[in-house]
């Protein structure tokens, strides 16, 4: 093959084909190169959270995703929406102040930590010190997620992206089993969406599911060089709201 290539460049560092089948090889090694273009697979998009419009396949809770201040403190901020959400914590306490006071609670780490970031145990730790039921587990599935979101109950979820970062299952879209069958779409509550969209006024993020699905995954902060598959914290408040 590279004496193949260097025929067709000119160069003679080396024996080249030649002869009509030379000729017809260089023709066909420059029209591969021309036309060699991948096209985009249609099953890696993702529906645009704010074109959503009710139908029976899609699911959607409305946690509105609270933004972090710091590169570190996702899983705060995470534990934050969640919060909002079950009317556990007022809009005025959505800020930096309370964010930071809950990372300094759970032990989050910043990048120049030996441990940087919120590990499982920290956070279902303080979840329990702060009054909600906590189960904790691997091997998480998309029908888990859908199941529970169903019932009305978030789901904190640590993947790939940024490295590794917690965000909160709000929504899910089953377009597969719609007429339609479409890829399905996860909804996050997402702590970071103003780092890529700014004018996203519910920081909410939307994802290809069989994408998310395939990036559940941590090998960087929950145990450092180690694979962490599919990681998800459900946390429901022990006690109605008086």
């Amino acid at each position: 093959m590279k004496g193949g290539r260097e025929a067709c460049s000119g160069q003679r560092s080396k024996p080249v084909i030649t002869g009509m089948f030379g000729l017809l090889f260089c023709l066909a090694v420059l029209a591969a190169n021309a036309t060699a273009v991948i096209a985009s697979p249609s099953s890696v998009s993702a529906a645009n959270y704010y074109e959503m419009t009710a139908n029976p396949w899609y699911v959607s809770l409305g946690v509105k995703g609270y933004q972090q201040t710091t590169d570190y403190t996702c899983g705060p901020a995470a534990v934050m929406s969640l919060l909002h959400w079950y009317g556990r914590l007022d809009a005025s306490e959505l800020n930096a102040a309370t964010e930071l006071r809950i990372a300094r609670e759970m032990g989050t780490g910043d990048l120049q930590s030996r441990r940087p970031g919120t590990s499982v145990a920290q956070m279902t730790n303080w979840l329990e010190r702060n009054g909600f039921r906590v189960a904790s587990g691997e091997d998480g599935t998309l029908e888990l997620l859908q199941k529970f979101l169903k019932k009305k109950i978030p789901v904190l979820v640590e993947w790939i992206d940024w490295g590794g970062h917690w965000v909160v299952a709000t929504g899910y879209h089953a377009a597969y089993e719609s007429p339609t069958r479409g890829p399905d779409t996860i909804f996050f509550a997402d702590p970071a969406s103003h780092w890529a969209n700014p004018d996203n006024p519910d920081g909410i993020s939307s994802f290809n599911a069989w994408r998310f699905r395939d990036m559940w995954l941590d090998v960087q902060y929950l145990n450092p060089g180690h694979v962490t598959r599919r990681v998800y914290i459900i946390a429901v408040p022990a006690k109605p709201r008086q």
